[in-house]
């Protein structure tokens, strides 16, 4: 582990000893900091069977608390906060499987129940819950409120790593079809509206840009490209490419 993650975690430990009935996860944290791995999988566990002991409340409290610091973790990792924490499996990156599972998981689904045009339980429950799609609970929470910034930006990510994902092998080959996701980007780029913070709104604008732009130009050069062998003469062709224009109102 690099020691920007302890220091993270050492961190995330002064916050929660702050609770004092939190204490097993401080120490979670704590011991994560200084490598103690059994010691740090015994305090999840006994954190666990504290927590579900808990009212609705103090566990939501818990929950919205966690799963926020989160996400600070994974901007500091350089990642982003609204990638979906469901895609990856296993645990969060200051998340224990066990607190995602037995904790988080169960009073997010409560909470849904409990406060049905809330949207952020939808919104956080798409980003952890491993058996559902996690576009399907984002568009839920945008559903409910339209202005809800995070699901945006969550939403316009999901689909902008979808179709990163098409667009691996190109020059080489298109995965799925470039028009179907031309779309999903033009919806993808609706979403950023002024709701969605800036940093996001600008950093997922360039992304889209540049998608669209490769499938764009992957239908215009696509029969010549694939009627290429030699795979560097497929490259050159690519590489000779405008340069990507600048999304619009950069």
């Amino acid at each position: 582990m690099p020691s920007r993650y302890f220091d993270i975690m050492a961190n995330l430990a002064v916050q929660a000893s702050r609770e004092p009935t939190w204490w097993y996860y401080a120490d979670y944290c704590k011991s994560r900091a200084k490598e103690l791995k059994e010691r740090s999988s015994l305090r999840a566990v006994q954190f666990s069977r504290t927590a579900m002991e808990w009212s609705f409340d103090d566990r939501k409290k818990f929950s919205i608390w966690c799963m926020s610091w989160g996400g600070w973790a994974r901007e500091n990792y350089g990642h982003s906060k609204y990638e979906s924490r469901a895609t990856a499996g296993g645990r969060g990156l200051i998340e224990p499987r066990i607190v995602i599972m037995t904790i988080l998981i169960p009073t997010l689904i409560q909470w849904c129940d409990q406060e049905p045009d809330d949207p952020e339980p939808h919104y956080w429950l798409a980003l952890y819950d491993h058996s559902k799609h996690p576009a399907a609970g984002f568009r839920e929470a945008i559903r409910l409120d339209p202005t809800f910034g995070p699901a945006r930006a969550a939403l316009a990510e999901h689909i902008a790593k979808y179709i990163k994902g098409n667009q691996h092998d190109v020059p080489s080959r298109y995965m799925g079809t470039p028009a179907d996701d031309l779309a999903d980007l033009a919806e993808a780029a609706k979403l950023l509206t002024a709701a969605v913070e800036a940093p996001a709104r600008a950093s997922l604008g360039k992304e889209i840009a540049t998608l669209r732009r490769v499938a764009e130009d992957w239908l215009k050069l696509r029969t010549r490209l694939v009627e290429i062998e030699d795979q560097e003469a497929r490259l050159e062709i690519w590489r000779s490419r405008a340069l990507p224009v600048k999304p619009k109102g950069s």
